[in-house]
């Protein structure tokens, strides 16, 4: 069974599944969680939705043990073991986070709801997944690291960021799903400089968007309607 300290406001759980028995006024209080369960769980979306509905707002530390066979650690979020995966940042966390080096995905539902208010993202980053920081209202600055490898950037990533103004993706983005900035507060945007840039629809649906840049040689390339149509 669980044990729950009021005094430090500590969750320790021998098991996952026992998130699933908390009373709502853990779920509410608890700021830190320790999790001694060694076990990895099939689905990495099934595990995060499951910490999203502990204490949303609150959870500022995550510990899980040594041994778990998945998952580990590393200031507070959880990253897949071999630190390929981001798959947790819990709400509490605030201010500036720095990815992991040799993260290679940011996973989706990672922020979701989190008060960061910046974040540094690594040059071996691949993937920002889908909904990675969707009402992230806090969010204002996102830096990538020279050389980033970024290619994918998914569904609604950024929808409700409310505080981010501005943005610049890499040039080494390849693919730009819809409505990732669907209702943020973006107001400028340049494209990255690729040739093989695909853009989706949507993009910047109930956005403040005044100034869109677009480069020479890809705007020659694709045409005006490739840019607007995400408008």
């Amino acid at each position: 069974m669980y044990e729950y300290d009021s005094k430090t406001k500590t969750l320790t759980l021998n098991e996952w599944r026992e998130i699933r028995l908390l009373p709502s006024e853990i779920r509410t209080e608890a700021e830190h969680l320790v999790c001694n369960d060694r076990r990895r769980l099939k689905s990495d979306v099934y595990f995060t939705r499951g910490l999203m509905e502990l204490c949303m707002r609150k959870l500022k530390t995550v510990i899980i043990c040594d041994e778990n066979s998945g998952y580990k650690t590393i200031d507070g979020i959880i990253y897949s073991k071999d630190g390929s995966k981001l798959l947790f940042c819990p709400a509490g966390i605030t201010e500036h986070v720095k990815v992991l080096d040799g993260t290679k995905i940011i996973s989706r539902n990672s922020f979701t709801s989190s008060q960061i208010s910046e974040i540094t993202i690594p040059d071996s980053v691949e993937m920002i997944d889908d909904a990675a920081f969707a009402s992230s209202i806090s969010l204002e600055h996102v830096y990538f690291s020279e050389g980033s490898k970024l290619m994918v950037v998914g569904n609604n990533a950024f929808y409700g960021c409310k505080a981010l103004r501005q943005i610049i993706l890499p040039d080494s983005v390849k693919h730009m799903k819809s409505k990732i900035f669907k209702n943020s507060g973006i107001k400028a945007f340049t494209y990255p400089d690729n040739a093989k840039l695909v853009v989706e629809d949507d993009l910047f649906v109930n956005c403040p968007l005044k100034d869109v840049t677009v480069p020479k040689a890809l705007y020659e390339q694709k045409g005006i309607f490739c840019f607007l149509n995400p408008c």
